[in-house]
């Protein structure tokens, strides 16, 4: 249950910092935070819904004739490769290459690239993150039954 808590506290963590970036370097909802943010919070409900199954005992009950493991082990591989693609491309938009004329000359000054910091902290949180599910895939697998 704490390795589950875990990885929904890391998700809030990873749409605070995307959704908290405020002023001139944030333009809009860009494409890929919009991956990020649907993907990241779709796996905190779902983990959050098999939280309240396996701590209320639904799982050996009312809902006993579902193949648990096998949901356990499906969602939380997907999640790994969700949480590193969304970790990508986090650290995409963290180093600022996206905004138009950065790295370039505009006359004779240098156009730097911002690195937002925020975005930085939230790339890093989705790689915890897969660590996380990995780890929660690996103890579904080591516990592994057949259908």
């Amino acid at each position: 249950a704490i390795l589950r808590i875990l990885q929904i506290i890391t998700a809030f963590v990873i749409v605070g910092c995307v959704s908290g970036v405020r002023g001139t370097s944030f333009y809009g909802l860009l494409h890929g935070h919009t991956f990020v943010l649907i993907a990241i919070c779709l796996h905190a409900c779902i983990t959050f819904i098999l939280l309240v199954i396996f701590f209320l005992g639904m799982h050996t009950t009312h809902l006993s004739e579902m193949p648990w493991r096998a949901i356990d082990l499906t969602h939380s591989i997907i999640a790994v490769l969700v949480f590193i693609v969304a970790g990508i491309l986090e650290a995409y938009y963290a180093s600022g290459t996206w905004i138009p004329n950065c790295g370039n000359y505009v006359g004779s000054v240098y156009n730097g690239c911002p690195t937002i910091v925020a975005w930085v902290v939230a790339s890093i949180f989705c790689f915890i993150g897969a660590i996380l599910y990995a780890i929660g895939a690996w103890f579904a697998w080591k516990k592994r039954y057949y259908f």
